[in-house]
């Protein structure tokens, strides 16, 4: 993916270039762009930077070219996404290892208190996600709504998020906006292997949500026999 190249601030027609270049990965010509005076941090369509589209293109030796040159590792664009909020929501591994090791911000977030690390949550980039929470990324905190690392993982069905989550000491019965826990959530969407492990980390399933149902209560309104069962047993 290339981002579109409409809406570029100052020099058009050297910052297109610049912008494509980048995307492609072309060394020569992005340091023919640099040595004629263009902007390292051009931005395009909602204030994307060179090493954002690097980032989004898993281009770690632009990255670190960028870099070399100045290039503002934690600028945000008009959404508030980063470099590496890019290469997390796109599971782009040696990009955000680039981005780390030049001292990327891990902790940044989107306006609705989104991290990277919740980013590749939603996409179950496991692999990123374990690369940043090892790297020292905060997890845990929910955002405006209450949405936890752990409860997206349960709700999509990734047992080994989960387990990666639970092993990293986040707050097992955490709860979003509507009361709902991870536990709650994988039992709503009938992921038999989470709520077994959950409640085998002590996951507390007398926690009720706004509608006043446990995560029993929602097997057995979703007819999932077998997770009423492991409710019931354990």
């Amino acid at each position: 993916m290339i981002f579109s190249l409409f809406g570029c601030q100052s020099k058009p027609v050297d910052n297109l270039k610049f912008h494509q270049y980048v995307g492609l990965g072309d060394v020569k010509n992005i340091e023919e762009q640099l040595k004629l005076g263009v902007d390292v941090n051009c931005i395009i369509n909602d204030g994307v930077t060179p090493l954002m589209t690097a980032a989004v293109n898993d281009k770690p030796e632009i990255i670190d070219l960028l870099v070399k040159n100045k290039a503002n590792i934690d600028k945000q664009s008009s959404s508030g996404w980063t470099a590496l909020l890019y290469a997390s929501d796109n599971g782009n591994l040696k990009s955000l290892q680039t981005l780390i090791k030049n001292g990327a911000n891990m902790n940044i977030t989107l306006s609705g208190g989104e991290s990277a690390v919740l980013q590749a949550c939603f996409k179950k980039h496991v692999e990123a996600a374990e690369l940043l929470i090892n790297a020292g990324a905060k997890i845990g905190s929910p955002t405006k709504i209450g949405l936890t690392e752990l409860i997206v993982a349960a709700d999509m069905g990734d047992l080994g998020l989960v387990k990666l989550l639970v092993s990293k000491n986040n707050n097992i019965d955490s709860i979003n906006v509507y009361g709902e826990s991870a536990l709650i959530r994988a039992s709503l969407r009938g992921h038999k292997d989470i709520v077994d492990f959950l409640l085998g980390q002590g996951a507390n399933k007398t926690i009720k949500d706004k509608s006043q149902k446990t995560a029993f209560d929602w097997a057995i309104e979703n007819k999932f026999d077998d997770i009423k069962g492991l409710l019931t047993k354990k």
